[in-house]
């Protein structure tokens, strides 16, 4: 469902429902907290994407995400993302072109009725950058800068 992780620190997590809340967290045990997630609350889990954190302090870690993200906090650790949102999500882990790989870009553009044109090759290039780049938007246009 997500990166496979074997890291010291444990794992950030985006958990997108079927409500189109976001959870944004942390874990040691990505198992349990998908078998937790799964089976609690009235939404269904359909997607759980998680990464290495390489912090020992993983709250922190999390913490950082849930500034990224303040703006679009809904309650406590859900926000209410978008697929430019997601975009932001794989840049900081640096893997918009693993995300695109895996199908997940297409998957999540889908959920989220986005443009096409922003699946195309050389935008996902423009937003692959080897470090973290800023994505703003603006209705259906976007910028990328890094």
């Amino acid at each position: 469902m997500g990166v496979i992780t074997t890291g010291r620190g444990g794992i950030i997590y985006a958990a997108l429902f079927d409500d189109g809340l976001v959870k944004i967290g942390c874990t040691r045990n990505e198992k349990r907290r998908i078998a937790t997630l799964s089976s609690s609350g009235p939404h269904k889990l359909l997607r759980f994407i998680s990464a290495e954190s390489q912090d020992i302090n993983l709250r922190r870690d999390e913490a950082s995400f849930h500034e990224l993200f303040a703006h679009k906090r809904v309650h406590g650790e859900y926000f209410a993302f978008d697929f430019v949102d997601w975009l932001e999500w794989f840049s900081q882990w640096n893997c918009v072109e693993w995300a695109n790989e895996q199908g997940l870009l297409a998957d999540l553009a889908q959920f989220y009725d986005a443009a096409e044109h922003m699946l195309a090759p050389d935008f996902l290039k423009a937003v692959a950058k080897d470090q973290p780049c800023n994505i703003q938007s603006d209705d259906n246009s976007l910028e990328v800068s890094g």
